[in-house]
Order: C-alpha cells, then sequence, then structure tokens
C-alpha cells in the first residue's frame, strides 16, 4: 500500500509493480501529482504537469492500482492488511512563530496558487525559500494589477535557481515594476506593518500600507501517518516530502530506491 499519489509515490507504485509486487496506491486529493501539480501553476512552469502524467502513466502501465480521492489512516491499513506500507504523503506549508501576524491578512503561497484566496491591495511576500515560489507568485499577483515587494532572505530572489532561469524571472519582475528588497527575514506584522530583520545587521526593515502577507517559506513534513502506524507490524517506508521537503527530482529517485528495495 503507497500512501500518496505525488511524485515519490508515484515513481514507488511503478518500480514496485513491475517488480511483480501487488500495488495500490491511494491519493487523498482528487488528482494525482502533490506539490508537482502546484508547482504546475507557476507562470512559465507548466512543463510539471508532464512528470505528474507521465509517473501516473508510468504508474499505471507496470499494473499499479492507484485510487483517488481517499485518506489513508490506520483503520484502512488494517482493514486492506499490506505486507508493506510506503508512506508518500509529502508536505505542507510550514507558518514561523512570528509576532502579530494574526492581525493583517496573512496567505500561503500555495493558497495564491490553486486560487483557494485572494491578495487584495498591496502585497508583501516574504520569501525564504528563494527557489521558484517567491518569483512566480510575485508574476502571478503583478500580472493581476496588484503592487508587489518581494522580501529575500538571500542575495537575490531565486538564489537557489540556476542563473539562467534566476535572472531571466528578475528581468520579468523588474519590467512588471516589483520592488525587490534582499537580506531579510520576516519577524512580524501589526496593524498594516510587515516587519522584517536584516540577516546581518538584525536591523528592522519595515514595511508599511501592506493589506496582504503572502507567505513563501519552508514545509512542514506531513508524517502523522508514520506516528500512527507505530504497532503496525508490516514494513513501513516513509520516502519523499513527509520525511524531509526538497525537490521533485529527489522524490521521484526516492521513490525509485524504495521500489526497489521492498
Amino acid at each position: 500500500m503507497i500512501a500518496g499519489g505525488g511524485p515519490a509515490g508515484l515513481k514507488a507504485a511503478a518500480v514496485a509493480a513491475v517488480r511483480g509486487h501487488r500495488v495500490i496506491l491511494f491519493e487523498r486529493e482528487s488528482q494525482f501529482g502533490g506539490q508537482a501539480r502546484t508547482a504546475a501553476l507557476i507562470p512559465g512552469r507548466s512543463e510539471f504537469l508532464g512528470l505528474v502524467s507521465n509517473l501516473a502513466r508510468e504508474a499505471s502501465a507496470s499494473g499499479a492500482e492507484l485510487v483517488a480521492g481517499v485518506t489513508v489512516d490506520l483503520d484502512l491499513v488494517m482493514r486492506e492488511r499490506p505486507d508493506v506500507v510506503i508512506i508518500a504523503t509529502g508536505a505542507v506549508p510550514y507558518r514561523p512563530p512570528i509576532q502579530d501576524v494574526n492581525e493583517i491578512t496573512t496567505l500561503d503561497a500555495c493558497q495564491i496558487l490553486r486560487g483557494n484566496a485572494e491578495a487584495i491591495g498591496t502585497v508583501i511576500i516574504a520569501d525564504e525559500r528563494c527557489d521558484w515560489v517567491g518569483m512566480g507568485v510575485a508574476e502571478k499577483l503583478l500580472r493581476e494589477g496588484r503592487s508587489v515587494r518581494l522580501c529575500v532572505m538571500g542575495d537575490v530572489p531565486g538564489q537557489e535557481l540556476d542563473p539562467f532561469t534566476r535572472y531571466r524571472w528578475i528581468g520579468i519582475l523588474h519590467g512588471l515594476g516589483v520592488e525587490l528588497i534582499a537580506h531579510v527575514r520576516l519577524s512580524g506584522a501589526s496593524n498594516g506593518t510587515v516587519l522584517f530583520k536584516h540577516v546581518a545587521s538584525l536591523a528592522p526593515v519595515v514595511c508599511e500600507n501592506v493589506d496582504t502577507l503572502v507567505l513563501a517559506q519552508s514545509h512542514r513534513p506531513l508524517n502523522e501517518l508514520e506516528d500512527a502506524l507505530a504497532q503496525f507490524t508490516g514494513d513501513v517506508y516513509p520516502i519523499g516530502d513527509c520525511r524531509t521537503p526538497r525537490t521533485a527530482e529527489e522524490a521521484v529517485y526516492e521513490g525509485l530506491m524504495v521500489g526497489l528495495g521492498v
């Protein structure tokens, strides 16, 4: 049994099934793909949908049964009685313990991308990831007519990306009128003001007249199922973001390796 139909779970399903195991994969959402499907909603990143469709097709062709809209819990595991449970439940956005943030409209980047919430008025993006997320959300909101300040913890936005992608995107954002603030970490928000600290000097950096704060932070592993299966007598393998949030490439590789090892 595999819990989670993101890149790690789908790859594990394909490899285990082609090796002759009976594999059933459950995905709690109505569609497979996990974080990769959200990534495809970033401007210019639709290629992630190809990753999802290719992995799902590979898993089905290998003989794995894929079931959407079902959450795996202890009761389901005990009813199905698998020999092995592979946990690929992914991760959720991390909300940092900052002061007074509830006094301002605060959204996660994924809520913006999925259309689950709308950023209104003047927007601050607090980007500690320095990858495609903060830059992509900034571009999306700028094209929708929002005033955006992109505040990054690194030297430049997209610091974790390859130089070609990074500077191409910085050029797009500059052309759209983004305001960039580097070397800052979010510390709080209150009464329309978002507070940062400079990462080197620790001096306060104050951004006023803010209507919406968007968080592009790290992710927290969803590993509750692993804890629930503490008394399960079969083998349990947590893989992908539910172990440690990482890239899609690393998730696929980990799915491959556990599929080869079971």
